[in-house]
């Protein structure tokens, strides 16, 4: 018995090794193909590590990437701004009326707003903002972002919301609170960590998003980064592919470093009841 345990506890290892292997791998092969040159990524057989690494790549890809960057990062916020000023009434209005008919059909409306994909909007949502003179423009994208971004976040701040004990918005009624103060002075606070998950979420996915950014610009000053690293592979005749690597880790490592440093919030806001309860 207590060598079938040892066993098992190596293979768990071992496993362990090789699935953080074929996630970190693929990073690290962007990493040095960033710094590498054309000759150094084309040799054969591959460099594990480049002779001459350089930051040519970051340098020549940086008038492309750096006003990319600026319209991702208003675009990314942006984004978290309207999913939050739409998600927390609803949620909350959702949380007061979870118990009749009615929270439900909502409830599983918001649901369904999840199930279809992003390429069914594209021509209703361009059709839609053409009209409203919305292409090519950074509102647009942010309202074209938000949409899963709210009814995610809704799903998460409603459950969070429920399990709030009722004797904080009780008490504040009694003192003659109105709802929208209870909102503001009891509910918000009490909610932050659904709050900051929802607000991360919406960041990661407007940041990310590619479809409706493709569709919704045509390359003009409003393309975000995620436009701007496609845009370095040209027509494929010719790819300088330490640019293309360069470009695309520097679009990568804002929303990694989000992940690291707000992951406490992320494992507080769903453990805590924003997608389970």
């Amino acid at each position: 018995m207590k060598l079938k345990s040892i066993l098992r506890e190596r293979a768990g290892q071992l496993s362990l090794i090789v699935t953080m292997f074929c996630l970190l791998f693929p990073v690290y092969w962007l990493v040095q193909s960033s710094i590498s040159t054309q000759d150094e990524l084309f040799h054969s057989p591959s460099y594990l590590f480049p002779p001459h690494p350089s930051l040519a790549g970051f340098s020549g890809v940086w008038p492309v990437m750096g006003p990319a960057l600026r319209n991702s990062a208003i675009i990314a916020i942006g984004t978290v701004l309207v999913t939050l000023l739409v998600t927390v009434p609803t949620a909350y209005g959702l949380a007061l009326a979870r118990v009749g008919t009615g929270g439900s059909v909502v409830r599983l409306l918001v649901l369904v707003g999840l199930v279809f994909p992003g390429i069914m909007f594209v021509i209703p949502l361009y059709q839609l903002f053409y009209h409203l003179h919305l292409l090519n423009n950074l509102l647009g994208l942010m309202l074209a972002d938000s949409l899963y971004a709210v009814p995610l976040g809704t799903l998460i701040v409603y459950t969070y919301m429920s399990t709030l004990p009722v004797a904080f918005t009780e008490a504040a009624r009694v003192e003659g609170a109105s709802r929208g103060q209870i909102l503001r002075r009891i509910v918000v606070p009490l909610s932050a960590p659904a709050l900051a998950t929802t607000s991360i979420f919406a960041f990661l996915g407007a940041w990310g998003d590619y479809l409706f950014a493709a569709t919704l610009t045509n390359g003009g000053s409003a393309s975000p980064a995620s436009t701007a690293v496609y845009s370095l592979i040209g027509a494929g005749e010719s790819i300088t592919w330490p640019y293309v690597m360069a470009g695309s880790l520097i679009l990568g490592t804002p929303a990694v470093l989000a992940v690291v440093f707000f992951q406490r919030f992320i494992r507080t806001g769903l453990s805590a009841g924003g997608l389970v309860g």
